[in-house]
């Protein structure tokens, strides 16, 4: 008896169905223990955290700083993801558990264990999904990429099993809200379910577009529109900060070449090509083939990664296109049909301990700088992060920034009445997060600062660290303590003051308030911490003069700190700097005219060689901020 009108079809070169329950068991197991030994959370994840905090616990809603409306990370159903768990376990906890059940959750719907009943089983895609070290190290790590992992093995899914129905519509529309540029593999995915459903006589072409295309549409209208209300821009602000619209080929190559020369790429992509050819792109009776569209979708988006120059962090933006990869190797070879064939205890044993040698052998592929065990080891500015935060605690709430950021808390509490403590910084994360709410962060590197994104992008380098604040710009923010880059890797200027000061990482003050001097004497326990603070004033002034707008404002420090017996050497350091300002020194004129620029930008019409939309941010940020 045929199968009911309207019924799920098993796609082109679908593989037979029910993979027997050892070799399930194995590949999941496998998948699990290859997470957790990789187990670990990211400096950039802990901005998410502090985005936690801040609207979970503190109530001042999903931003970075207390009012300022900035979404300084990527992915929106991410951050809501963490928002719920964050009720039930503090959020970097709670990310490692989220994370590896939505990994586990991706390798079961590559096996066909959900999103519906009877979906074809991709074994050797889910193999080689478990056992690569880059998938594996993010199947944690506080990022939003395991998140990214399910919807794309529930999309790779639905475009197999049934292309016309409703999961493929609902899958896509959450692949492309965790991650925008993911709109690339969805596009020729619900193209497919439109032709789909117009082969098999149940639509029209414009009704089974709508059908198809709509309901991921209007997810992502409905996200940037609300980002738009909300955060006054319509894409995270990191897409401004890391210049998401300029091409850097070049790089994007070398990020290509990297994750090619550390895994079997080559061999699993002559499978994928062999496998487009045997399905011959278009299904039986003209119905466009699934593997035709997974492959569009591999191309657009492998493209677009290579365009922007891929990213920092090892494997990580090019995950989605070895999914894309696998599941079009596992078309070709037919790997489900197989491992259906082990329908005996023995067959099922031995396919099982097969799929584990091969877990195991892949496995052994490492990237680079990893058997070395140097997180410094990078090839084109690209690194294993991991390699850089792993330890024998998976949260790094002990890292030297961590303690950084709870010493300026403990400064900020110290303070007198409402004044604020403002702390600038490029390592955003683990300091700011153990920091608080108390605690202004102010990005050197423009992650969550609108003005500092959206700045001229002057050279390439490291990427996404290519964009810097300057100085006069912290001073118009009102940073009190300007962190000197990580505190791990600090200037010798900044050393000095940081051992005056025996806080390891604290960098220059921009600002000598004579409160905030006498709360670190306070929080430091250090009743005598004038004298030494007087030598290394004077050498970070040699060296890094402070933005002042004129040298009057060099005489008004002094004077402020005269005021405190205990801070007139102090005081002798800046009045001795504004002096030298005073004689028109080239340090002094640069930051004055800088900073009179932002204030004009931000009171006054546009000017040549501003975009109105940097504009507007500046504009807003001055209202919002003073």
């Amino acid at each position: 008896m045929g199968a009911p009108a309207g019924a799920p079809q098993p796609g082109p070169g679908a593989a037979p169905r029910g993979v027997p329950p050892l070799p399930t068991l194995a590949l999941l197991g496998l998948a699990a223990v290859h997470g957790v030994s990789l187990a670990w959370v990211t400096e950039d994840a802990f901005i998410y955290f502090r985005y936690v905090d801040h609207w979970i616990v503190h109530g001042l809603g999903p931003v970075f700083n207390a009012g300022e409306w900035v979404l300084g990370c990527t992915s929106v159903p991410w951050l809501l993801a963490l928002s719920a768990t964050r009720l039930l376990a503090p959020a970097p906890e709670a990310s490692l558990v989220l994370g590896l059940v939505l990994s586990l959750a991706s390798v079961a719907a590559l096996l066909g264990l959900f999103p519906s009943r009877g979906a074809p089983a991709l074994p050797l895609a889910a193999l080689l999904v478990a056992s690569n070290y880059a998938v594996a190290c993010f199947m944690t790590s506080g990022l939003e990429t395991s998140l990214v992992l399910l919807a794309l093995a529930g999309t790779v899914q639905a475009v197999r099993h049934d292309p016309s129905g409703w999961r493929l519509p609902a899958w896509a529309a959450l692949l492309a809200t965790t991650r925008l540029e993911l709109a690339l593999v969805a596009t020729p995915c619900v193209l497919l379910g439109a032709a789909s459903r117009v082969h098999a006589g149940r639509d029209r072409l414009p009704r089974a577009l709508a059908r198809a295309a709509l309901p991921p549409a209007a997810a992502v209208a409905a996200l940037v529109g609300t980002l738009a209300a909300v955060y006054g821009a319509p894409f995270p602000n990191g897409f401004y900060a890391k210049s998401g619209l300029a091409a850097w080929w070049d790089q994007g190559g070398r990020y290509l070449a990297d994750f090619g020369s550390t895994y079997p790429v080559g061999p699993v992509a002559a499978l994928a090509v062999l496998g487009l050819l045997v399905r011959a792109v278009r299904g039986p009776r003209g119905e466009i083939g699934p593997g035709a569209a997974l492959g569009i979708a591999l191309a657009l988006y492998t493209a677009w990664v290579a365009r922007v120059g891929g990213d920092f962090m090892h494997g990580r933006m090019l995950l989605p296109s070895w999914v894309l990869l696998a599941a079009l190797a596992d078309v070709c070879v037919g790997a489900g049909g197989l491992a259906a064939r082990a329908a005996t205890p023995g067959r099922q044993a031995l396919a099982a301990a097969s799929l584990v040698a091969a877990g195991v052998a892949l496995i052994q592929v490492r990237s680079p700088g990893a058997e070395a065990g140097d997180p410094t080891l990078s090839v084109a500015g690209i690194v294993d992060e991991r390699l850089a935060y792993a330890g024998p605690e998976r949260v790094p709430t002990l890292h030297p920034w961590a303690e950084v950021g709870r010493t300026m808390a403990r400064l900020a509490a110290a303070l007198p009445g409402d004044r604020r403590l403002a702390v600038s910084a490029s390592n955003i994360g683990i300091f700011g997060h153990a920091a608080g709410p108390g605690v202004v962060v102010v990005d050197d590197l423009g992650l969550t600062d609108p003005v500092v994104a959206r700045g001229t992008l002057e050279a390439r380098g490291r990427p996404g660290h290519e964009k810097g604040a300057s100085p006069s710009y912290l001073a118009w923010r009102g940073v009190d303590v300007a962190l000197a880059g990580a505190p791990m890797g600090r200037s010798d200027s900044a050393l000095a003051l940081a051992q005056a000061l025996t806080v390891p990482g604290l960098g220059i003050l921009p600002r000598p308030d004579p409160d905030l001097l006498d709360a670190a004497s306070r929080v430091l326990d250090r009743p005598d911490l004038a004298a030494p603070l007087e030598a290394a004033v004077r050498e970070v002034l040699a060296l890094h003069p402070p933005p002042w707008a004129d040298c009057e404002e060099a005489f008004a420090a002094a004077r402020a700190l005269d005021a405190r017996p205990s801070l007139r050497e102090v005081g002798a350091a800046f009045r001795a700097a504004g002096e030298a300002a005073c004689r028109g020194g080239d340090w002094a004129t640069a930051h004055r005219e800088s900073l009179l620029r932002i204030r004009e930008i931000a009171r006054g019409p546009a000017r040549p060689g501003w975009p109105a939309s940097q504009l507007r941010d500046v504009a807003w940020y001055h209202r919002a901020r003073f």
